[in-house]
Formats: structure tokens, sequence, C-alpha cells
């Protein structure tokens, strides 16, 4: 955490994934509370993202990712100032950005349906 806040303090951009591990089922996973952590010290803007399809190409249990066969795609939020992202405390701000999160990812599901 430390090295995140300092690279977010010398203006660099962090990607995060805020549910720490990969799916067992391809549903999102509650958000890990160092998440609202990092967004409570850092004082930066939120730029939420959503990948859809990864678990179909790399599920758990399976070693190696399928290269073919299966489609991937990711979506780019609005960034969410960080005063109206923790204005109801850091609970809340994981919810909206799960929420945010989720609604992206079904943005992206008929993309990724489409047969190859």
């Amino acid at each position: 955490m430390r090295e995140v806040l300092k690279r977010l303090e010398n203006g660099a951009s962090v990607v995060l994934f805020p549910e720490g591990a990969r799916t067992h089922d391809g549903a999102i996973r509650p958000f890990k509370r160092g998440i609202g952590l990092i967004v409570k010290k850092s004082k930066c803007p939120v730029v939420p993202m959503a990948i859809e399809g990864a678990y179909d190409a790399w599920p758990r249990r399976m070693g190696r990712p399928r290269f073919f066969g299966c489609r991937l795609a990711a979506a780019v939020g609005e960034p969410i100032p960080h005063d109206e992202l923790m204005r109801d405390g850091p609970d809340a701000a994981l919810q909206r950005l799960r929420d945010e999160v989720e609604r992206l990812r079904a943005e992206l599901a008929p993309v990724v349906k489409r047969k190859v």
C-alpha cells in the first residue's frame, strides 16, 4: 500500500484489482477494504474499469489462459472525484465502485457473448 500511495503522490497512475484474486465462478467478489483505505489516503480521483470474458479465458482451475476461442472486452468509466466518492465513507465508496464496475461489465456482456 505504501508503494501505491507513493506512486500516486508522485503523479503516477496505478491499476488495482479490488477483488484481490481471480474469481472462482466469474462473478465479481466483494472489494477488499484496503482499496477503500488507498482511496481515502490518496485523495485522488478514481477511474472505474471493467474486464469481461477473463473468467472464460482463464478460469482459476486452468493452468494457462486460452489465447483463442474467447472474447475479452474492457470498458473505462468516468473519473469519480475523491470528495464525491468518499462523501459517505469508505464502505459506501467501495459499494459505489463495485456498482459502477458491475454496470460497465453489463454493457460489455453482449460483446463478449457473440460467437468468435
